[in-house]
């Protein structure tokens, strides 16, 4: 889906809505909640990555091993295929 966005249209609608309704006033509670919801983003990015680079310590001797294995088999396959094509 390909759309055009006009930059000018964002000015032109913070002027639209912005004389519908004035500003509320909460007594910082939007100011709060959104330091709330940035602390809470911030710590959800260092739990993901540090669970991340735990899986891929746990994994990482399982995937070499696996490689290697992949590794033995394809040689013996190759060895297969060169033997039949020489002889």
């Amino acid at each position: 889906m390909t759309s055009s966005f006009d930059h000018n249209s964002d000015g032109e609608l913070r002027e639209l809505f912005g004389t519908v309704t004035p500003p509320v006033s909460d007594d910082g509670f939007s100011r709060r909640v959104v330091q709330e919801v940035q602390s809470s983003l911030w710590k959800r990015r260092v739990v993901l990555s540090v669970a991340a680079f735990a899986g891929l310590a746990l994994a990482a001797p399982a995937v070499t091993e696996l490689l290697l294995y992949v590794s033995a088999q394809f040689q013996q396959l190759t060895n297969m295929a060169m033997g039949l094509l020489q002889g």
